[in-house]
């Protein structure tokens, strides 16, 4: 009576852990006819397929222990990733931002995401049981890989369905599934390990020839990412499996000889293609003074210096772009631009030390540590021949994506697979759990169970929040604010929504006040108080802010005191982000308006040229020294304002007031 109840709970939780590894990367949103179905169209798919296999998988696994008709497997090494989720947890309720740190930013790695990547890592140690299972997963994963890798080539050969809603420097490196191109670099470094693996331990030559074939495409599509911390990241989890294939002396077949020949020989044809692109960038890596190199230097050098202000508690997770801001150089504004914030640290260790404090960093790097000397013993160990080996390809595209980690970015799709190859990874080791074990465990399942449920409702709510808010990107005026209404009703905290009802109703606004219409008086009340709901949810919003003050300078006419407003908002902006020059020309804008030009041009004197790409700060200084009565400096700046933007409209009128 018990054994078919037992194989279904498994089965279940199993093919909840199979429908994320395969399903997970290629999940995205829907870009037909102009509206994409989810406002985020990368991160959020994917989150949901997360979700969808944590709770499934979870719920069947808890429902078969706790009703005693499943053997819970477990390895107490786990404890290390419980402990970690709950420092998150503390970090999160004491964090900058508390909704953000619970939902994520725009890449979604909060701990919403973390609860869900735990869960799911949880469940594959419980249901990878057999090294035919294992093999089975990575088959998966090597599959997920497939059309993620197609998508990619063909947005880099310029497939125009592919490239139409995507920036130019996107589409000339590809983003395949993924929606950024050191993301999917990152995740392609999982397919391209343990196709490898899969290929060196399979002897059906078919399935032998389709996993070298899909390592080739995999290689092929990491090195058009252009991505220097994935190349990386790949070449460190390829050389730790040819390591561990070494130590186990098989003798190659000839596929095994042919396979690698092969895919190597596409690889450089690739290589000579993209040359012209990727020269500069492999030459940027062993140089200090290169664009991207001095970008990660910097993000580093800020990161290192948040660290002891938040060493204990952290600002919570998916938060560091407060740090960010908070100590960001001024003189760094030139090298990405004006309105550029880091949302990660491009470093793992610095990422979570800034995120969940130190407290946390030690739970991770304890957690990572256990892994690693257990699977390496396995892996490294004496005996168990192709089977072996297809275990160290998890542990060498592990090894491989950390690597990657220490220069990029993390992201939904890799990151469930890293939570999966910790469950595949301590899954030999783990035993029945029996005694004062059994009951922690259930207790652990259990809790995880719940979590996941309530993390699936949150993900459910994400979602269906963001479909009102892409029609409301695709529709103007009213009804783009009745969807952005809409979508905060779904889900109150979402920053992203509460933006776009702000931004909505003080363009409406804006718009009534020009026009003189009756309406003006409650439009302009509307999206004061859409502003106000904005900030109670996101307190640090920095971009909100400074719509804020250019709305209210708009409304001076009409608001009683909106210049004296427009200025303490913008002085807001500038406090939470000091080098942000948005909020420094919001603010010489408010102080002009007030009738204090010499105030506006000592606050924007030394900012004004600091961004060769933003004009606006230096339109605003212009006419600030015009204004004092300084109309031989006014001149001078205009005249270098006009040789660096020669069509700028800003430019254009403050030339016109100059001269």
């Amino acid at each position: 009576m018990n054994e078919p109840i037992t194989r279904r709970s498994a089965d279940v939780a199993w093919l909840a852990v199979a429908g994320a590894v395969l399903l997970g990367p290629s999940a995205i949103g829907w870009f037909g006819s102009g509206i994409n179905v989810l406002a985020d169209p990368w991160s959020t798919p994917k989150l949901l397929v997360l979700a969808l296999a944590a709770c499934v998988g979870s719920a069947a696994l808890a429902v078969g222990v706790l009703r005693g008709r499943e053997a819970l497997r477990f390895n107490r090494r786990y404890l290390w990733a419980v402990g970690f989720l709950g420092v998150a947890a503390v970090t999160t309720i004491a964090g900058v931002d508390r909704w953000q740190a619970l939902l994520g930013s725009d890449d979604r790695q909060g701990l919403l995401t973390m609860v869900l990547c735990v869960a799911t890592g949880l469940v594959a140690m419980h249901v990878v049981r057999s090294p035919e299972r294992m093999r089975r997963l990575q088959l998966l994963a090597v599959a997920g890989g497939v059309p993620v890798s197609l998508v990619a080539l063909s947005q880099v050969a310029g497939v125009p369905a592919l490239t139409a809603d995507l920036p130019g420097w996107m589409a000339a490196r590809g983003v395949g599934t993924i929606g950024n191109p050191d993301m999917l670099g990152g995740y392609l470094v999982w397919p391209l390990v343990l196709a490898a693996a899969f290929a060196l331990s399979e002897a059906k030559p078919l399935l032998k020839w389709l996993a070298w074939v899909a390592c080739g495409l995999s290689a092929i599509a990491l090195f058009a990412t252009l991505g220097r911390g994935a190349w990386i990241g790949g070449v460190v989890g390829l050389v730790t499996l040819a390591l561990a294939a070494g130590r186990l002396r098989l003798k190659p077949a000839r596929a095994d000889k042919m396979g690698p020949a092969v895919a190597g020989g596409a690889l450089v044809l690739a290589a000579l293609a993209l040359a012209r692109q990727a020269l500069p960038r492999l030459g940027e890596m062993f140089s200090a003074e290169g664009l991207a190199a001095s970008g990660r230097m910097q993000l580093w050098e800020v990161g290192l210096r948040a660290i002891p202000d938040h060493w204990l508690l952290g600002v919570g997770p998916d938060s560091f772009v407060y740090a960010y801001m908070s100590l960001r150089p001024m003189e760094y504004a030139g090298l990405g631009g004006a309105a550029t914030v880091a949302y990660d640290a491009h470093n793992y260790l610095i990422m979570l030390a800034v995120t969940v404090g130190l407290p946390g960093l030690l739970f991770a790097l304890a957690f990572l540590v256990a892994v690693l000397v257990q699977a390496g013993k396995v892996a490294f160990g004496e005996g168990g021949g192709p089977g072996r080996l297809s275990y160290a390809g998890w542990l060498a595209a592990l090894v491989g994506y950390c690597g990657y980690l220490f220069f990029g970015p993390g992201s939904v799709a890799p990151n469930t697979l890293l939570w999966v190859a910790f469950g595949v990874l301590l899954s030999p080791r783990a035993s029945v759990a029996e005694g004062s074990a059994k009951r922690l465990g259930s207790t652990i399942v259990a809790a995880t169970a719940v979590c996941a449920a309530v993390g699936l409702a949150l993900t459910l709510a994400i979602t269906a929040s963001s479909v009102q808010l892409a029609r409301s990107e695709a529709t103007t005026g009213e009804a783009a604010l009745a969807h952005a209404v809409k979508a905060t009703e779904i889900m109150p905290w979402l920053r992203e929504s509460r933006l776009r009802v702000a931004e909505v109703a003080g363009s409406l606004a804006v718009n009534a006040a020009g026009s003189r219409a009756a309406s003006a008086p409650s439009a302009v009340s509307r999206a004061a108080e859409a502003y106000e709901a904005l900030f109670a949810v996101a307190p640090l919003e920095y971009e909100g802010r400074v719509m804020y003050a250019n709305v209210l300078l708009s409304l001076s006419d009409v608001r009683s005191g909106a210049a004296d407003e427009a200025l303490a908002v913008a002085r807001e902006a500038k406090e939470i982000f000091p080098a942000g020059l948005h909020a420094r020309a919001a603010e010489g804008a408010a102080l002009i308006a007030l009738g204090r030009p010499e105030d506006a041009a000592e606050a924007l004197a030394d900012v004004w040229d600091l961004d060769p790409t933003y004009p606006e700060p230096g339109a605003w200084y212009a006419y600030a020294l015009q204004l004092s009565g300084r109309g031989d400096e006014a001149r001078q700046v205009v005249s270098e304002l006009e040789e660096s933007f020669p069509t700028d409209v800003r430019v254009e009128w403050v030339a016109s007031q100059v001269r």
